[in-house]
């Protein structure tokens, strides 16, 4: 967490932003990390989450899809799927909406629903945008946290 500030690193690591970690695997409650990015993140750290996510995404569903539709395919759906995924992220992140276990599960849902849908094949996707925002988060600078008050998430804030 290089870079952050003494308060949010102590919030970060006593579980504010409703961040629980359980055999490596972080969830978000209702008034995480969403509230964080609301509260004044800058624009680059929703984009470069939502890049990251995106293309995980886009590499697993290509890697899923080559053996039964081929490889052409496969990258062009990849593609479109990724760009879905991308901009949603990056809308939810900016518009403060927390981002938890059913927000991943919905948009999840929902490509694989469309991937279905147009070409017949099912695929299994599991974003993981809450590791990469937390994973953002500790690699930032301290000039892209928030400078107001922290949410005040569970009380501890």
């Amino acid at each position: 967490m290089n870079g952050m500030s003494r308060t949010l690193k102590a919030a970060v690591a006593a579980g504010a932003f409703g961040v629980a970690t359980f055999g490596g695997v972080a969830s978000a409650s209702a008034d995480g990390l969403g509230d964080l990015v609301g509260e004044g993140l800058s624009a680059n750290v929703a984009a470069t989450v939502a890049a990251d996510v995106a293309a995980d995404a886009q590499a697993d569903i290509q890697a899923q899809l080559s053996t039964q539709v081929g490889d052409a395919v496969a990258a062009d759906v990849a593609a479109d799927a990724a760009a879905d995924i991308e901009s949603s992220v990056q809308a939810d992140l900016a518009a403060g909406v927390a981002i938890d276990d059913a927000v991943e599960a919905d948009l999840e849902a929902g490509v694989e629903s469309d991937i279905a849908a147009e070409l017949g094949v099912d695929v299994t996707i599991d974003l993981d945008i809450v590791g990469d925002l937390l994973s953002e988060l500790h690699s930032l600078p301290t000039g892209d946290l928030p400078t107001g008050d922290l949410p005040d998430v569970g009380g501890l804030a």
